[in-house]
């Protein structure tokens, strides 16, 4: 017999689909003429025919009453024009069914559909009338639809009872005004594609509580781009500047990226303080280089005889550079000021910003190993004034060229690598890793700048220990031969040069490992 369901009751088999319902839950008469297609797994109303067991045949035999149909990777599925009504689907499963469109045939007779999954396809557009007769929809997925390249305006408006809807990892270019009109979506989800160009009001007439457009190089988009969105609560997005647009609704803290160290929305160096000593550092840095570096070549050619002297000239260019670094940010500054975020882009992208990146990159890691061999060759000197291994002209001058060849390869080098967007992340164009962001190449920066400088400067610092001790060993001695003298009041001098460059990049190295332990 029948037992019947959540029930006591049991029915002979002949009462089962008699057309009379006798179970308390009217069971007996369910799946009554319920056909499972050829090849295909039922549960209940539920058909299942994944992984390529679907024909054009069983589908056309689908029964009446089903509930739900699961096609799952299925390269037939695309090739059906015609399938038999079918009103009580509620879910709809045609994910990688390689369709290249939204098969409105298909679909236009499910009037209670509830659940569509298009996700990996093929699908080129969405076209206006593709979801007719489909309000009742609350689930759509075209994730991974990775040749859709079209959302035509209003083609999503009929859709008025989604709440989420994902449209990732696609060739979608363009965002036309008015594309998710009429819609109320608790998050909308447009990460991983190609958006270069967003209009103006291209969210509006629609109620969205939060938007995602990470993952995309937009670089052409308006002021009012979020204008006529209701209900914004939360914007992610790869870059600062469109939080600089955002609605009202949306708090400072609920948009990301958050602002960077140096910029604002009007200013490419917000603070006032800042702007100051770019320029005055800045100058002085390149009249006072300039000037060492002249005096060598001019008055003081003997020095350039000794390797000190050889490493002192190196590293006044290399300051020198750092000068022209500093410069060319604040005159950027000054160019860009009250208007920065419109340009931000264009900035980014420019040889200045690059050059000026590199440039940095260059002068720091030269002035860290030029002041390693000063600091050696003082060593040599003072500790074996007898010693066979010196420093002459010609060991300064391939140990000078060899560290300049070394310092443009480590500051070049992740220009191809990390797709010349090295130095370009931020406004001021430095790779310096300074705050808890992980962009792609923070493991590069993190060891050069950081790993690098920091044992450099330990050597350097037990060298000068070193040095200051024999210079105070030999102050207590009265008689000292006058060459000797000579090479100890070098010493004293090369101590406050060294040390003054010392302090300059130690916080830089506790700044870089803090940030660097932050989650």
């Amino acid at each position: 017999m029948y037992r019947c369901h959540l029930s006591r009751t049991c029915l002979d088999l002949s009462s089962l689909c008699d057309g009379a319902q006798q179970c308390p839950k009217g069971d007996d008469e369910r799946l009554c003429g319920f056909r499972c297609p050829d090849n295909c797994t039922c549960k209940g109303y539920s058909v299942d025919c994944s992984h390529g067991r679907a024909s054009l045949k069983s589908m056309q035999g689908l029964s009446k009453t089903t509930r739900s149909i699961y096609l799952y990777s299925n390269k037939l599925i695309w090739n059906m024009s015609v399938v038999e009504e079918l009103p009580y689907v509620i879910v709809l499963n045609m994910s990688k069914c390689q369709l290249s469109f939204i098969p409105r045939n298909f679909i236009k007779t499910m009037r209670n559909l509830l659940s569509l999954d298009l996700s990996f396809n093929k699908i080129r557009s969405i076209r206006k009338d593709d979801f007719l007769n489909k309000a009742n929809l609350v689930h759509l997925d075209l994730s991974g639809n990775y040749k859709l390249s079209l959302i035509e305006p209003y083609s999503l408006s009929l859709l008025v009872g989604i709440k989420r809807l994902a449209i990732t990892d696609s060739k979608l270019k363009e965002l036309h005004a008015n594309t998710f009109s009429s819609l109320n979506l608790v998050e909308l989800q447009l990460s991983k594609n190609r958006l270069e160009t967003v209009h103006n009001l291209a969210f509006a007439d629609a109620t969205i509580a939060k938007i995602d457009i990470r993952q995309n190089i937009i670089n052409k988009f308006h002021s009012e781009m979020f204008k006529g969105v209701a209900g914004l609560k939360t914007l992610l997005t790869d870059a600062y500047k469109f939080c600089c647009i955002k609605p009202e609704t949306v708090a400072d803290e609920n948009c990301f990226p958050q602002r960077d160290e140096f910029s604002s929305c009007e200013d490419m160096v917000r603070e006032e303080a800042l702007r100051f000593l770019l320029w005055v550092i800045g100058v002085l840095a390149l009249v006072g280089n300039v000037i060492s570096f002249l005096y060598r070549l001019r008055f003081d050619r003997k020095r350039l005889k000794l390797g000190y002297g050889v490493f002192v000239t190196n590293l006044a260019v290399a300051d020198l550079l750092m000068g022209i670094y500093l410069l060319i940010i604040a005159v950027g500054d000054v160019i860009f000021r009250g208007r920065y975020i419109a340009w931000d882009y264009w900035w980014r992208q420019s040889i200045w910003c690059s050059m000026a990146g590199v440039m940095s990159a260059i002068s720091s890691e030269a002035s860290v190993l030029f002041i390693c061999l000063i600091t050696l060759d003082r060593i040599l000197v003072i500790k074996y004034p007898f010693g066979d291994f010196r420093f002459n002209t010609k060991n300064a001058l391939i140990t000078s060229g060899a560290v300049w060849l070394i310092v443009i390869v480590v500051a070049t080098a992740p220009m191809g690598f990390e797709d010349g967007q090295f130095y370009t992340r931020s406004p001021v164009c430095l790779a310096l890793p300074l705050t808890r962001d992980r962009p792609p190449g923070w493991m590069y920066s993190t060891i050069i700048f950081i790993g690098f400088n920091f044992i450099a400067f330990l050597l350097i610092a037990a060298g000068q220990c070193l040095i200051y001790r024999e210079i105070k060993a030999e102050g207590q001695i009265r008689k000292t031969a006058p060459n000797r003298r000579s090479d100890l009041t070098v010493a004293k001098n090369l101590l406050l040069v060294v040390t003054t460059d010392f302090l300059c990049w130690i916080p830089i190295g506790v700044m870089g490992k803090y940030s660097s332990t932050l989650s």
